[in-house]
């Protein structure tokens, strides 16, 4: 995938979810990490090893 069709498809499920429609946890994971792999950089796809803690 493409970085440009990474973004793509986050902005898809953005609206989707903004249009009230129920989008799976599955798509949701799937789109972060294909942006991830495709180097896309937003702030809800934080790198650099932040933990929560309990």
């Amino acid at each position: 995938m493409t970085h440009g069709e990474a973004i793509q498809q986050l902005s898809h499920r953005g609206r989707q979810r903004a249009f009230g429609r129920h989008v799976g946890s599955d798509r949701l994971i799937q789109a972060g990490l294909d942006a991830l792999l495709a180097g896309v950089d937003t702030p809800s796809l934080a790198r650099g090893g932040r933990t929560v803690s309990a």
